[in-house]
């Protein structure tokens, strides 16, 4: 199979940039297997953390100890069941015995066609804790000391008045001078007080956010994860598991009409009965993370030009086929396909062309299979189609195959306009004619590796090559 190394190291050389500035790492987590998955690029970031250069994820694992290992897997088992989306922070202990935090964020996706999984991203947020830490050790102090003082009633009621707004002061000038947005709600969740650092934010003065319900603040779906957050907490007080601090992310709104990112750090303020009387926290944006965050992802498994996914993702996908196809006893097939007369388009009008054509033929090639199967690109003008859930029967298996595999072969054979836009030149329209080798392969479970089955399909896409081009084969086993 044509490699590209070129293409390949690139992106590795982009994923390993945004992970060393932005600090973000890409995971996947297989429910079937309990096992967790993670690019190399990650493995890298997450090493740098633990202070261990090898087998990054099992030092990762030793450092968080057994009550951090049983926390993780309790909340990927949770997420698993009841389709959520999570962020669970880890506290651990690097190799050189300096103690770490690790933000574990992540959500329900389609792993491979038919089987759900989880994915997400990780982050050191070691500073932002001990920043946590100093702003909560600040306020603790100021708070002891006005209780302090409103505990003894033996001075004069100007005295406590006068104490008290010299605390409050105190309290807004700390407010103003870090970089999160401090608020305060009550029990309905009405805002009572929010720092100025909003309006830097978002464009709202503190008078046009006073008295308004915090629902306002948010979008749609950020209303729905806070509406089901205080569901689950209404339910783990039931069940006598209430936790007092939570930590979620949702998207807010801003008075010029965009939207950010903010990671909402709540407490509930109860009263001497243990009832809510309101609510209080810090919002830190996350808008720039969570842009790195999808960039990772993209650039760590799908092709950057045709938004494909790539070798590496088709790899994993190949695999759980395996995995689903021995566990329903049905067949799938693994397709190999290159265009014909590519060279000469490029050597003529340029890559420019070139790309538009390989954008062209991912569309095509997407429009041609289901949603559970996978269209990928292999770099080059090579692609790869995996087809899932095929009959039982091989020579079924083998018919329905070749039945998808002539509707693409039709679908690359039609004619390409490409329009193409030069800088400081006039658009021009090049018109193309192609077509596709397509050599195809039918496995059923374990009966082969990986490497066999893209050995097996590359083989046969050769063979439809020297039969002229334009030509569909299937591997012969015999």
């Amino acid at each position: 199979m044509k490699s590209n190394n070129c293409t390949e190291s690139v992106e590795g050389r982009q994923l390993d940039i945004i992970q060393r500035i932005g600090g973000i790492g890409y995971w996947e987590y297989d429910p079937a297997e309990r096992a967790i998955f993670l690019p190399e690029a990650s493995q890298g970031l997450l090493a740098s953390i633990t202070g261990s250069p090898v087998n990054a994820w099992a030092s990762f694992m030793q450092a968080l100890g057994n009550d951090g290992r049983e926390r993780l897997q309790a909340v990927l088992d949770q997420a698993t069941a009841n389709h959520l989306s999570f962020q669970v922070d880890l506290q651990l202990i690097g190799s050189d015995g300096r103690p770490a935090c690790l933000a574990f964020r992540g959500a329900q996706v389609d792993l491979a066609p038919g089987l759900l999984g989880l994915a997400g991203t990780f982050s050191d947020i070691s500073e932002e804790k001990r920043r946590e830490a100093d702003h909560c050790r600040i306020n603790a102090q100021l708070q002891a000391q006005l209780d302090g003082q409103l505990a003894s009633m033996a001075i004069e009621r100007s005295l406590v008045a006068k104490t008290i707004s010299d605390h409050e002061a105190h309290f807004i000038l700390l407010t103003e001078d870090v970089a999160d947005v401090v608020w305060k709600a009550d029990s309905s969740l009405h805002m009572t007080y929010i720092s100025p650092v909003d309006q830097r934010l978002r464009g709202y003065r503190a008078d046009e956010v006073l008295g308004r319900h915090m629902f306002e603040m948010l979008t749609e779906e950020g209303i729905a994860t806070v509406l089901q957050i205080m569901a689950q907490r209404r339910q783990a007080e039931l069940d006598g598991k209430a936790d007092e601090s939570i930590t979620f992310e949702v998207q807010h709104r801003c008075k010029d009409g965009r939207l950010l990112w903010g990671e909402v750090q709540s407490r509930p303020v109860r009263d001497a009965n243990g009832v809510i009387t309101g609510y209080h926290g810090i919002t830190r944006e996350t808008t720039e993370r969570r842009q790195l965050e999808d960039q990772v992802r993209e650039l760590a498994f799908y092709d950057p030009l045709t938004k494909l996914p790539n070798r590496r993702l088709l790899g994993d996908r190949l695999n759980q086929s395996i995995v689903a196809s021995q566990r329903k006893d049905s067949h799938c097939a693994l397709m190999v396909l290159d265009l014909d007369n590519f060279k000469p388009l490029n050597d003529a009008h340029g890559h420019l062309v070139g790309d538009l054509l390989l954008i062209e033929a991912a569309h095509r090639l997407k429009s041609c299979v289901r949603e559970i199967d996978t269209v990928a690109r292999f770099g080059g003008d090579e692609f790869v189609v995996l087809i899932s859930d095929l009959s039982a029967n091989r020579p079924e298996a083998m018919e329905q195959a070749g039945v998808v595999a002539e509707k693409i072969r039709i679908c690359l054979s039609a004619p390409y306009l490409l329009k193409v836009k030069h800088p400081s030149q006039t658009p021009e329209t090049v018109a193309h004619r192609s077509s596709a080798s397509i050599g195809a392969v039918i496995y059923l479970g374990q009966q082969a590796n990986p490497e066999e089955i893209f050995k097996w399909a590359d083989a046969a896409m050769y063979q439809a090559k020297e039969a002229g081009r334009n030509a569909i084969r299937f591997y012969d086993e015999g």
